[in-house]
């Protein structure tokens, strides 16, 4: 009887700390805009945006670097979440993520400038571009 306890209370214990793990998305540094047109050898070419701003469920919106990687923490690994991305004010993108679609609690959102377009991936696939540091955080002005 006492063992039938113990291994429920165990199980019980595992499944609140699994219900409070949490998950990052590490965002790498949008490069800016360059002179030119768009090409392969020019990818940022004529980029229109100059500024991204993301927000992610009811975060506190960041400011996207052009030198390093920021960090969004503290993210429920369950459920779904909203990523809303900014482009000089405006609305660029958003999306629908679940950690659980993806193999790791570190995801990485990369900006293509070729395509301006974005891409969540597990952080390990960001290559040295997303290698964050939780004080990275940088709010954005409002």
């Amino acid at each position: 009887m006492n063992r039938l306890l113990a291994a429920i209370l165990l199980c019980a214990s595992s499944a609140t700390h699994a219900s409070d793990a949490t998950g990052s998305v590490c965002v790498a540094p949008a490069p800016r805009p360059a002179p030119g047109d768009k090409s392969l050898a020019n990818p940022a070419g004529g980029n229109r945006v100059r500024s991204f701003v993301i927000g992610i469920d009811r975060t506190s919106p960041v400011a996207v670097s052009h030198r390093d990687p920021v960090e969004i923490a503290n993210l429920p690994l369950t459920g779904r979440h909203f990523v809303r991305i900014d482009g000089d004010g405006k609305p660029f993108a958003s999306f629908r993520f679940r950690f659980g679609d993806y193999g790791s609690p570190r995801l990485c959102l990369l900006f293509k400038p070729l395509y301006e377009t974005w891409l969540l991936t597990e952080a390990e696939n960001g290559g040295s571009f997303c290698r964050c540091r939780a004080a990275s955080l940088r709010p954005a002005r409002q």
